[in-house]
C-alpha cells in the first residue's frame, strides 16, 4: 500500500481496510468524541470519524485515533497491511 499523501487519502485508506467507522450521530466535541475514541481504541474498533460535531460548521470532521490498532486481529497497525 501507498504511503497516503494528506488526511484525506490516509481516511480512504483507513475506509478501504475496514478500518473506519463513520459516525453519523451529531456528538459534542469536547468530551464525547473523546469518549468514543477512546472506547474504539482500547477495544481494538475502527478509528471514529465524526461527521457533525456540535458547534462546529458543516464540512468540518474530526478523525479519531487515525494511528491507532487495527480492527485486523492478524495486523497490529493499518499501514502493516
Amino acid at each position: 500500500m501507498q504511503r497516503p499523501a494528506d488526511l484525506r487519502d490516509h481516511i480512504e485508506a483507513l475506509d478501504a481496510l475496514g478500518d473506519l467507522d463513520r459516525i453519523e450521530t451529531e456528538v459534542d466535541w469536547d468530551l464525547e468524541a473523546a469518549a468514543h475514541t477512546r472506547y474504539s481504541t482500547e477495544h481494538h474498533l475502527p478509528a471514529p470519524l465524526f461527521e457533525k460535531v456540535t458547534g462546529v460548521a458543516d464540512g468540518f470532521r474530526i478523525l479519531g485515533a487515525p494511528a491507532a490498532l487495527s480492527s485486523a486481529p492478524a495486523s497490529p497497525s493499518p499501514a502493516s497491511r
